[in-house]
C-alpha cells in the first residue's frame, strides 16, 4: 500500500502544537527574513488505523512549514536534533497554537535532554563550519578528513541505542585519506564474534548513507558574503546554545544576551581569521562543559514511550 500523505489544512486542522522557527524565534531575523513554521500532528484515528504505510512529515514552501506526526517528532527530539528540540524550548511568544497534550510536551520537556547534545549541536555546527569553508574556498584535504571521520564517528556512536549486537569495539574507523585516484576514502575495521545480518546490514547502511549524505557538503560552490554571514552566525549560535544546554540543562532559543554580537557577525563586523579564532575557543568550551555537565549520559527511553503512549491515548 502506498504511504499516506495529506495536504495542509488537514495537517494545520490537526496539529497539537504550531511554533515559529528559525531567526525569528532566535530573535536574530532581518527585513528579508522568511517566517518559518513547524508543528506536531496528531490524526484521528480513522485515518490512523491503517495498513498503509504510517505518515511521517511533510513540508511545504513559501513559507517554509514543516509538519511531523507526534510519533516522528519525539523520535526526533529524544536523539536531540537541535531544529525540533528547540521547538519545545522556544519562547512562548512564538508558540502560533498549543494543546493540552503540546503543554505536555513542554511540560516533560526535560526528558529530551542529555549529554548526547554535545555531539548534536557540535555536529550541526561543524556543518555550518564545513559550509562555511567550502564557501570561501578554505577547506582544505585535512579538513574534509576530518569532518568525515566526525561525521560517521557519530553515527556509529549511537549504534549502541539501536542495535542490541553493538559495543564500542565492534566498528572502529581506521583511517580517512585520499587515494591516489584522489577520491576520498574511509577505512573501517568491523568486529564481531556473532551479529545478525539485519543488524549488521543495518549498521553498514547508516554508515553508507552518512558517507552519501557528507559528500555534498564537499562541493565548493561560491556564496555570497549574505549566506556565508548567516553561516557564521549560525554556527556560532549552536556552539552557544550547545554549551549553555550542557551547562544548565535547559536551552535558550532567544538570543536575548549575545543578540548584537551574532548579527555582528553575519553583518560582516569581524575578519574570518577573528572567527575562526572564536571557533576553535568555543570547541574548547563545548568540551569543557561536556566534562562537567550534570545531564543523564542518555535520555530515559522508558519514560519518552510512557509520555507518548500516555498523549496518544487521551488524544484518540
Amino acid at each position: 500500500m502506498p504511504k499516506q500523505q495529506f495536504d495542509y489544512d488537514t495537517l494545520k486542522k490537526y496539529a497539537i502544537y504550531e511554533t515559529i522557527t528559525g531567526s525569528h524565534s532566535y530573535g536574530l531575523q532581518i527585513e528579508s527574513s522568511d517566517t518559518d513554521i513547524k508543528g506536531i500532528v496528531i490524526l484521528p484515528k480513522e485515518v490512523q488505523f491503517t495498513l498503509a504505510d504510517e505518515w511521517e512529515t511533510t513540508s511545504f514552501h513559501s513559507p517554509d512549514i514543516e509538519y511531523h506526526s507526534l510519533k516522528k517528532f519525539m523520535r526526533l527530539a529524544s536523539t536531540q536534533n537541535p531544529t525540533v528540540l528547540e521547538m519545545l524550548y522556544t519562547d512562548q511568544a512564538f508558540v502560533v497554537k498549543s494543546t493540552p497534550a503540546a503543554e505536555q510536551l513542554r511540560k516533560h520537556r526535560h526528558l529530551f535532554l542529555s549529554r548526547n547534545c554535545f555531539y548534536t549541536y557540535g555536529g550541526y555546527a561543524r556543518q555550518q563550519l564545513m559550509k562555511l569553508k567550502n564557501g570561501l574556498e578554505k577547506a582544505t584535504p585535512e579538513d574534509h578528513n576530518d569532518h568525515l571521520q566526525y561525521t560517521v564517528q557519530n553515527i556509529i556512536r549511537g549504534f549502541g541505542e539501536r542495535y542490541s549486537a553493538f559495543d564500542d569495539d565492534n566498528i572502529r574507523i581506521v583511517d580517512v585519506q585520499y587515494d591516489h585516484d584522489k577520491k576520498q576514502q574511509l577505512y573501517i575495521a568491523i568486529d564481531f564474534g556473532c551479529v545478525p545480518i539485519t543488524q549488521l546490514s543495518g549498521m553498514v547502511s547508516e554508515i553508507q548513507n552518512a558517507y552519501k549524505g557528507y559528500t555534498k557538503l564537499t562541493n565548493r560552490n561560491k556564496k555570497t558574503e549574505e549566506k556565508l554571514g548567516k553561516h557564521a552566525m549560525h554556527l556560532v549560535r549552536l556552539f552557544k546554545t550547545g554549551i549553555e544546554a550542557l551547562e544548565s540543562g535547559t536551552i535558550q532559543v532567544k538570543r536575548e544576551n549575545d543578540r548584537d554580537f551574532l548579527l555582528a557577525i553575519r553583518n560582516g563586523k569581524y575578519e574570518w581569521d577573528e572567527i575562526f579564532s572564536m571557533i576553535k575557543q568555543l570547541e574548547r568550551d563545548l568540551q569543557k562543559a561536556y566534562a562537567t555537565t550534570r545531564l543523564p549520559k542518555t535520555v530515559d527511553h522508558e519514560k519518552i514511550n510512557e509520555l507518548y503512549k500516555e498523549i496518544m491515548l487521551a488524544s484518540i
